[in-house]
């Protein structure tokens, strides 16, 4: 009699872990589901690649990229090149189309002195170059009216950069006693300028600019608030089918068949 029942309970228990096997597996399917899904969904709402295109650039081509024959000063107040006078150089720009800044290309060379520069990219205050929107520090410089090496700078892809609106590429001394040359562009580009001699800028001589250009993304800088909230509800649902698979999977001790 108790042999019986014996086996009645244990058909019974096996019967319980077969169904709940099954159970699982269900479960199981839909976490996979949701695995495989989730990309798919993200990949339709996420930005596409933010495609980089030039929006300024007074850049030559070949082995004319810039001049080798001329440039402005780019010098400290200790520097062997201007008589103890400070020399920052600025450039104005504006945008063919707008954008988010993506890199900035420039031809920036070596004099003498401690081999380094402070480049910044600026908004425009009352045609001067006015608030650093980012700026970098470059060393390393090639030497001065040698051709060709440009100084590439990324952008952080934050930065909207307007068609309608002007903007200012800077270059300063990274040291007292640096003297550098920002090259002329090799295609007679002309445009309005301005420099500092230590008391504030001020606008200078229109002339033949210093050599750069400036690309933009025209893809979104950062994802959009909708791609976050996906992804988030996305995450939180795996998150959650993984919890309760986890904690379906163990099985009770009466489960188990001896």
């Amino acid at each position: 009699m108790s042999s019986s029942m014996k086996f009645d309970r244990d058909n019974t228990d096996i019967a319980w872990h077969r169904r709940s096997a099954r159970r699982e597996m269900t479960l199981g399917k839909r976490v996979l589901a949701a695995l495989t899904v989730t990309p798919v969904l993200l990949s339709l709402w996420l930005p596409t690649p933010a495609q980089a295109t030039v929006v300024y650039s007074n850049l030559g081509t070949g082995g004319s990229v810039y001049s080798v024959t001329g440039g402005w000063a780019v010098a400290g107040p200790a520097s062997a090149c201007c008589a103890g006078q400070q020399f920052d150089e600025a450039f104005s720009f504006t945008p063919g189309s707008t954008s988010y800044f993506a890199q900035l290309d420039v031809a920036l060379g070596y004099d003498s002195g401690t081999n380094a520069l402070t480049v910044e990219l600026t908004s425009d205050a009352a045609g001067s170059p006015g608030s650093v929107l980012q700026s970098w520090n470059v060393n390393n410089l090639p030497t001065a009216f040698t051709c060709c090496t440009l100084q590439m700078l990324s952008g952080a892809g934050t930065i909207a950069l307007t068609s309608s609106s002007t903007y200012w590429v800077a270059a300063l001394p990274g040291a007292t006693d640096t003297s550098a040359v920002w090259e002329n562009n090799a295609i007679g580009a002309t445009g309005v300028r301005a420099y500092n001699l230590g008391s504030g800028w001020v606008p200078g001589d229109d002339g033949v600019n210093g050599a750069f250009d400036v690309l933009g993304a025209t893809g979104a800088a950062v994802p959009e608030p909708a791609a976050w909230a996906l992804m988030l509800v996305g995450f939180g649902l795996m998150g959650a089918g993984l919890r309760a698979y986890r904690g379906r999977v163990r099985l009770p001790d009466a489960a188990r068949v001896t």
